[in-house]
């Protein structure tokens, strides 16, 4: 095994399989989209027109994204890629420049209080959860500014992440 070879610990090894097994199972839904979006000879209209297909319902909720045509809501959608994350991994910190925007497909994730560390969970109903549909990194996308908060998964999730480099 390449992990071994490499002296890998343990418990990463586990979190590595976790995430294989998670994709392996879900694969076939993945590789439609993918395939569909990456084909080279298909014309760029056809894959904006597939990929607001794909995707519009992902930003049918964002207000901010409501008012845009669907030419520019198409080119959005082709630059949007969806990431895995076990639970407990850390998605943003805080501190770091925001240039990513995230949607959140599928799973729960924790918005951590301002002094709270990775894997420290606040007592009570100070938890801040978002869940399937809601978004967050959206500071960056008007501001230059580091990121106000951390944000951590609490179950498997998947993610559907743009990039605006």
């Amino acid at each position: 095994h390449e992990m071994e070879y490499y002296a890998v610990p343990h418990e990463l090894q586990n979190q590595v399989r976790r995430f294989y097994d998670y994709v392996w199972t879900n694969q076939k839904q993945y590789d439609d989209k993918i395939a569909l979006l990456s084909d080279k000879q298909m014309s760029t209209h056809l894959q904006r027109k597939l990929a607001l297909h794909l995707f519009k319902d992902v930003f049918s909720q964002i207000s901010f994204f409501a008012e845009l045509d669907d030419l520019v809501l198409g080119e959005i959608c082709l630059a949007l890629r969806t990431r895995i994350y076990l639970p407990s991994d850390i998605i943003i910190y805080q501190g770091d420049i925001g240039k990513e925007f995230f949607i959140i497909a599928k799973g729960v994730v924790e918005v951590l209080q301002e002094n709270d560390r990775a894997g420290e969970k606040p007592k009570g109903s100070n938890r801040i959860l978002l869940h399937s549909g809601q978004f967050f990194g959206e500071i960056a996308l008007v501001t230059n500014l580091s990121r106000t908060r951390s944000v951590q998964a609490v179950t498997m999730c998947e993610i559907n992440v743009l990039d605006y480099d």
